[in-house]
């Protein structure tokens, strides 16, 4: 291993991309039938918030030495990156929705800062399923 990385940080870097390269693939396929925005963001940030801390590999990422950097990085423009890439890979056509570039970006720092928040202070007793999509729809999505 160690010919390939210099470091296990190297390493533990290589297997994080990979596992988020991964974890979009499945966001992406769950999603693909979704047709409005409203819903797709919906389902990304329930999805996001009941799958990410079980992830074997993401969930050491949480719960690594470095949580507060990894936590902090979730808006950092790498983690608007990766949101922008999921954004590309849906099923919704943001421009004929009324979405340019700018309001695509508004939306990716505001998912991103609830799912920090989730992350950082998750509600206990944790809501799941269709408990947490109503909370999400009733103030994300339109009414």
């Amino acid at each position: 291993m160690y010919r390939h990385f210099a470091t296990a940080e190297d390493l533990f870097d290589v297997a994080g991309a990979h596992a988020i390269e991964s974890y979009i693939d499945e966001l992406t396929e769950h999603t693909a039938a979704l047709t409005t925005p409203g819903e797709w963001v919906v389902e990304m940030l329930a999805s996001a918030i009941e799958r990410l801390p079980s992830r074997p590999f993401l969930a050491q990422l949480l719960a690594d030495r470095k949580t507060d950097q990894f936590i902090r990085e979730m808006t950092s423009h790498k983690g608007a990156a990766i949101s922008r890439e999921m954004f590309n890979r849906s099923s919704i056509d943001w421009t004929a929705a009324g979405y340019d570039n700018r309001d695509v970006d508004e939306l990716i720092e505001l998912m991103l800062r609830i799912l920090q928040s989730m992350m950082l202070d998750p509600n206990d007793p944790p809501r799941k399923g269709p408990e947490l999509r109503r909370k999400l729809s009733g103030w994300i999505g339109p009414r």
